[in-house]
């Protein structure tokens, strides 16, 4: 009986001891597992760090720099737009004063009449007085817009400007009425009174050293009729040269159109 208990006693002791005994192992087995999920998460912020920057941070950056990079090159052609927006406005300028200019001589009779005065003799110059009124500005100013090498190097837009204003000048009454007037005021000089001949203002400057060179030449009374004629013809050079003047305003106004930009 004695030996029963004892037995009983010492298996009853022994279970704590093996339950003690086997707390240390399994501590260790759950620190093992705790430092290798340890790692293992150590790992995965790393990779996950790496992932992120690779998809996020680097990209990020690229665009910035992209971004400067395209602020850069937006400022640079800003400033190539402008300074070839002043080169154009300078070519333009020069482009409409040059065709400006070949359209009055040509579509006025200027040069024409310039060339004929030399050449004429100082009584003979009745065509020379015409040919302006001859001349027939609205078709001549049509006919300057088919020149396409007077006007090439304008842009479209200001091309058809200029084609607009020709036009507007060419087929308004300002024109054809300013020419009926200026024909009828030279006509009428023929019809002047004596009188009002003589009242007219006698040639002056180059043309008056001329005359007087062989008036010496002439009797009294040739030279009185001679006065006449000079007088009427110096009249009829101003009417013809105002009306030049006037025609020539009008074409002057292609200078200041309103340019679209």
């Amino acid at each position: 009986m004695r030996q029963w208990h004892r037995k009983r006693y010492n298996k009853t002791l022994v279970r704590p001891i093996a339950l003690i005994s086997n707390q240390p192992a399994a501590a260790a087995r759950f620190d093992v597992w705790l430092k290798r999920l340890s790692y293992i998460s150590q790992f995965g912020l790393f990779l996950f760090t790496i992932i992120t920057i690779f998809y996020t941070v680097i990209p990020l950056y690229q665009k910035a720099l992209l971004d400067e990079t395209i602020a850069k090159q937006e400022i640079k052609l800003k400033e190539l737009n402008e300074t070839l927006e002043e080169t154009y406005a300078r070519v333009r300028k020069y482009t409409v004063n040059r065709y400006v200019s070949f359209v009055v001589r040509e579509c006025t009779g200027l040069m024409d009449r310039l060339d004929k005065f030399s050449d004429s003799e100082s009584n003979d110059s009745e065509f020379v007085h015409n040919s302006a009124f001859e001349i027939d500005i609205p078709a001549c100013l049509i006919k300057t817009l088919n020149m396409h090498d007077l006007l090439q190097d304008l842009r479209p837009e200001d091309r058809l400007a200029i084609k607009e204003k020709i036009q507007t000048i060419a087929l308004g009454e300002d024109l054809s009425i300013l020419k009926q007037q200026a024909i009828a005021e030279y006509k009428d000089v023929d019809s002047l009174s004596e009188d009002k001949i003589n009242a007219l203002p006698p040639v002056t400057g180059i043309s008056k050293r001329v005359y007087e060179s062989y008036d010496f030449l002439l009797s009294t009374e040739q030279r009185i009729q001679s006065d006449r004629e000079r007088r009427i013809h110096s009249r009829k050079i101003r009417i013809e040269s105002s009306y030049i003047n006037k025609v020539s305003e009008m074409i002057y106004t292609l200078k200041n159109l309103n340019w679209i930009k």
